[in-house]
């Protein structure tokens, strides 16, 4: 399990990062004005997805802290400090 998680790592990151670029891409540059908001609107393409993005990586560090305190997973326990 852990071998394989060493070799994909780079693969998944280098694929985060392309993604990360396209999305700012898109919702800063490509992404029109909107007419009463002008560039707030762009902002907000931006800003709400990280929003929950964010709530939902500290849920699931919530959810994987309770299986390490509950029930002793040590591979929650990886999970949750990484």
């Amino acid at each position: 399990m852990h071998a394989w998680a060493r070799r994909s790592a780079p693969w998944f990151g280098a694929a985060a990062l392309a993604f990360l670029t396209l999305g700012f891409v898109d919702g800063l540059l490509l992404r029109p004005a909107s007419e009463w908001h002008a560039d707030a609107n762009r902002i907000l393409l931006l800003h709400l997805p990280t929003v929950w993005i964010s709530l939902a990586t500290y849920a699931a560090v919530v959810v994987l802290s309770v299986c390490v305190i509950g029930y002793r997973n040590r591979l929650a326990a990886l999970l949750s400090s990484a």
